[in-house]
């Protein structure tokens, strides 16, 4: 990245700082700026990340807080939990081979599930990876899992321990 990039990068920083109200110094926005491996989006989250601590914690704006705002953002960004992943993690654990696992009704609505409320994919994206379900089907699923969840403390458990695979690989 050239000067002209992080300039250009600095600037709409500064911009939103001034937009959003927030105090703070220049050398600290450039230290956002220059991390090639934030796009403005990312950049913008972490002044947002940085701002709601210091509202939270009524402390001053520092090198530290920015840089673990930076480091929290690029790991948050690596958290990708693909469809793939979770129909792998729901077959192993009802013991099932992958590939038939669309052939499973409950065991497929439960990957559906968590594609949802866990990956936070599209429904047009599930549809595309569920054998192109309807959109409405995939709701239906979703709401009546969630509602499985609060009445049967069997389904509740099996969603918590499929949680908990798919986020322990993917932290």
């Amino acid at each position: 990245m050239n000067f002209k990039d992080n300039e250009t990068r600095l600037d709409i920083l500064k911009k939103k700082a001034q937009d959003d109200k927030i105090i703070i110094d220049d050398d600290l926005l450039s230290v956002i700026a220059t991390k090639e491996d934030l796009t403005i989006e990312d950049m913008k989250k972490v002044l947002n990340r940085v701002n709601a601590y210091v509202s939270l914690t009524r402390s001053p704006i520092c090198r530290e807080m920015i840089e673990k705002s930076i480091s929290d953002e690029i790991l948050q960004k690596n958290k990708v939990i693909s469809d793939d992943y979770i129909q792998e993690v729901v077959a192993k654990y009802f013991h099932i081979d992958k590939k038939d696992l669309k052939k499973y009704m409950y065991e497929k609505q439960i990957a559906i599930y968590l594609c949802r409320r866990i990956a936070c994919m599209s429904y047009y994206h599930i549809q595309e990876k569920f054998d192109n379900m309807e959109r409405d089907e995939i709701m239906y699923i979703v709401n009546e899992i969630d509602k499985e969840i609060k009445e049967n403390a069997s389904t509740k458990s099996i969603i918590e321990k499929l949680t908990n695979i798919i986020k322990d690989v993917n932290s």
